[in-house]
């Protein structure tokens, strides 16, 4: 027998996921980090105790793309605050997204900065935790 119109054979619509991915992320992100006692020596681990997970999460992000200058990481946030960015038509050409910011990548750092050290947490400058690194 045909439906007549504006009827549906599921009225309630498709069933929600239950524990998507994206669910139980936003759950743990939420939760507090808990460092033991015999870890708080260390100083990066002992800023976390207590720092909801998404926080440190948040704080590593944007100190891999200000003290490590990362690319992925600064173009991440670029594109979660600002949003994605057209790509450019430039001279009629259509250069993408990874070349424009390749082409900025080598304007602004050369390729001897770009290969430097990983960060080790902190919010202090690389030359401030190069210098307390010796304490």
């Amino acid at each position: 027998m045909p439906l007549s119109k504006g009827q549906t054979n599921n009225p309630h619509g498709r069933p929600k996921k239950k524990n998507s991915l994206t669910e139980v992320l936003s759950k743990y992100g939420n939760k507090k980090i808990i460092i033991p006692e015999h870890l708080k020596e260390n100083k990066e681990l002992k800023e976390l105790d207590g720092m909801k997970c998404k926080d440190a999460l948040a704080k590593r992000l944007w100190q891999l793309a200000i003290y490590d200058k990362e690319i992925p990481a600064i173009k991440y946030i670029f594109d979660r605050i600002d949003g994605k960015p057209i790509n450019t038509i430039i001279a009629g050409t259509d250069l993408g997204n990874m070349e424009i910011l390749k082409a900025v990548q080598k304007e602004l750092f050369n390729e001897d900065e770009l290969e430097g050290a990983q960060d080790e947490g902190t919010l202090e400058p690389p030359e401030a935790t190069s210098a307390s690194a010796g304490e």
